[in-house]
């Protein structure tokens, strides 16, 4: 280290033993680009690969001359379910998508003030009979606008731009929040850990997150089962205000969890003389590089493959930094082509039981829905489990499905013919 004084150069002597201090990752995005420090950052605006396309130029929606979108859904998706992955993928490959986008987008909450672009409901026999069963007139179907840059949408130079609540980086969002104060809200501060249910981190393939006993704001409508708000500390706490959303992405929740005070025990064995703080930030940064390296490197390529025989998209090979590129989330992305995967979104998961690896050996368990008889069944409908991803409030059916992925990671992406035919 120098620094001047006068005529004079002052030599600091740090020894080769001491340990460099690093930067930790900004959890706010900022800073990321040292030549464009603002890009990345939280609630920054969506970019724009063309141009705006209001129907006043400035900020009144387009699309009133456009088929109605419940015609479009029954025309492209109506069908029976079941259908087999071509490319032989599985449904978690979807629901690991969904972890990956909301790791780096956030544009869903509502303006203010509230603003409405109602969708009629077409007449139209089978939609009527499903939304419309009273056979109202001028039925339409309440949605909301969604938030926008205050600064924008006064003039045809500045229209309305919409913005990204969160950072567009593999940041580790997901699993530590947006935020110290979130992070520290799901810390143990015992061994760099997260804080698990019951103070039972141990052994860690049977822990769960501590429950949202102090009701972080977790994203938490009503639940279409039984159309009832229930209380948010029902939740574990976890990084992702909506990682309770469904079994599927609370179990990639649970794994991540799992995985962090994994890698933060192993680091407190080596680094004995390692203190809380500093065993959480290394585990935090080690466990972000992880995710990063499995989206990018593993999960992406076989989502992206170009042939049917299961040829792998051959990602480009990484040179150097470029502070050119804005990392930002298009218009384009969050409205249109993100929006693909909500097609291939299964209407339910089936649950393997492990106990017989040379079998598909489907997991019976019973559920319980509001004025229905209870049944056993093998598989988790995703209508039933909607923001009550703990079934019946238990752990059982969330411990039989992070048993099979911790246990039988390669079934992911190498269905049998069994599960291909059954929709798998």
């Amino acid at each position: 280290m120098f620094s001047a004084l006068g005529p004079f150069i002052c030599m600091k002597y740090i020894p080769d033993s001491q340990e460099e201090e690093y930067e930790l990752t900004p959890q706010d995005g900022w800073f990321n680009n040292l030549v464009h420090p603002d890009w990345g950052g939280i609630d920054g605006q969506l970019l724009r690969l063309s141009p705006a396309d209001y129907s006043d130029g400035v900020y009144e929606p387009s699309g009133r001359d456009r088929p109605n979108p419940f015609l479009i859904s029954e025309a492209a998706h109506q069908g029976p379910s079941g259908l087999g992955s071509l490319r032989n993928r599985t449904a978690m490959m979807v629901y690991f998508g969904q972890q990956v986008v909301e790791e780096v987008l956030d544009a869903q909450r509502p303006g203010c003030p509230r603003e409405y672009f109602n969708v009629p409901i077409p007449n139209h026999e089978d939609i009527q009979n499903r939304f419309n069963p009273d056979n109202k007139e001028n039925l339409e179907m309440p949605f909301l606008r969604t938030r926008y840059d205050q600064t924008t949408g006064y003039s045809p130079n500045n229209p309305r731009q919409q913005l990204n609540e969160i950072t567009p980086y593999l940041d580790g969002g997901l699993t530590y929040g947006i935020a110290k104060a979130w992070t520290d809200a799901i810390r143990e501060f015992k061994g760099g850990r997260l804080k698990a249910l019951d103070d039972k981190h141990d052994p860690i393939e049977k822990s769960f997150p501590a429950q949202n006993d102090i009701r972080l704001p977790m994203a938490n409508p009503p639940p279409p089962r039984d159309h009832t708000l229930k209380n948010v500390n029902r939740f574990w706490r976890l990084g992702n205000p909506r990682g309770n959303e469904n079994p599927m992405l609370l179990a990639f929740g649970v794994m991540w969890f799992r995985w962090h005070n994994k890698v933060a025990s192993d680091i407190s064995k080596v680094h004995t003389d390692w203190d809380d703080e500093k065993i959480f930030n290394e585990a935090r940064k080690r466990v972000i590089a992880h995710h990063q390296k499995i989206v990018m490197y593993d999960w992406l390529p076989q989502y992206l493959m170009t042939n049917e025989t299961g040829g792998m998209f051959e990602m480009p090979a990484y040179k150097k930094y470029n502070p050119d590129i804005h990392p930002g989330i298009s218009q384009e992305f969050q409205s249109a082509a993100m929006r693909f995967g909500h097609t291939l979104v299964t209407p339910g998961l089936w649950v393997r039981d492990t106990a017989d690896k040379s079998k598909c050996n489907w997991k019976s368990f019973s559920i319980n829905v509001p004025g229905q008889s209870a049944e056993s069944v093998h598989a988790i409908r995703l209508c039933n489990s909607y923001w009550n991803p703990q079934i019946n409030g238990g752990l059982a059916d969330t411990t039989v499905q992070m048993k099979n992925l911790h246990t039988h990671p390669g079934s992911m992406n190498r269905p049998n013919r069994q599960q291909r035919q059954d929709g798998l």
